[in-house]
């Protein structure tokens, strides 16, 4: 989860300095900042939908406690 939530922050801020690039006037926003804007949510679409779907297991450990204190 740790991994995913930093390529999330990672992906945030890139689009951050990349807009501030575009607010210098060093590259056309109109033709860049689209096409990337869509290609980071995008991405950040895959990586939500990759935690949510591969947490972290539970080790046996507290498997075994969870299971005892339902039946105990």
């Amino acid at each position: 989860m740790v991994i995913g939530l930093s390529l999330l922050l990672v992906i945030r801020v890139a689009m951050f300095a990349l807009a501030g690039v575009a607010w210098q006037g060093l590259i056309n926003e109109h033709i860049l900042l689209p096409p990337v804007d869509r290609a980071a949510t995008l991405i950040s679409l895959l990586v939500i939908l990759w935690i949510w779907c591969f947490p972290e297991p539970v080790p046996a450990c507290r498997r075994g406690r969870m299971a005892g204190g339902l039946l105990g």
